[in-house]
């Protein structure tokens, strides 16, 4: 019955598809990412000191002109050290917040200044930024359609079932 009065009676037409896309932007926008390398010099108990004295050490260097990688790979405790701090590409949310601040105020090739959290001090470079994007109606497409079918479905079921409980004879039996 269902399907009867209510699926076979809905559709959705192209135009109502492209301006749901229109109206509803945000919904299919990628956020800003950005492709980040860090150093990072952990705080140790029985050195107290010591992370904050080296990672200023490095920032001075990283100054003086040398290689963010090759420090890197050398002094960072980071995970990616190996690879020269290389992160890769990430998106806001994903990091720490004063290292993601400190990440996504940066110029592409330019470093940060020695960043303090609970974790130890950081060093952030960044290689390039990536705008938001606007997935294409292409990608989207199908499914815009299931969503405005669905909501169109619900709706007209609704409606339905109201017709039928104001129509119904109902009668309780004690």
């Amino acid at each position: 019955m269902l399907i009867k009065e209510v699926s076979s009676r809905c559709s959705v037409s192209p135009a109502e598809v492209k301006e749901y896309h229109a109206a509803h932007q945000s919904e299919f926008t990628e956020g800003e990412k950005a492709h980040v390398s860090q150093i990072w010099i952990k705080e140790m108990p029985e050195k107290p000191g010591e992370a904050e004295r080296l990672s200023k050490e490095l920032l001075n260097r990283l100054n003086n002109g040398e290689r963010f990688p090759d420090l890197a790979k050398k002094y960072s405790q980071c995970p990616y050290a190996a690879g020269g701090g290389d992160w890769g590409v990430v998106g806001r949310g994903h990091l720490n917040k004063e290292i993601e601040d400190a990440a996504f105020s940066l110029s592409p090739g330019g470093h940060s200044g020695v960043i303090k959290t609970g974790l130890g001090y950081h060093i952030v470079m960044l290689h390039e930024r990536k705008p938001p994007v606007v997935t294409p109606l292409e990608k989207v497409y199908a499914e815009i359609e299931n969503k405005i079918f669905a909501d169109k479905v619900t709706a007209r079921r609704d409606e339905w079932i109201k017709k039928l409980k104001k129509t119904a004879y109902i009668s309780v039996v004690k």
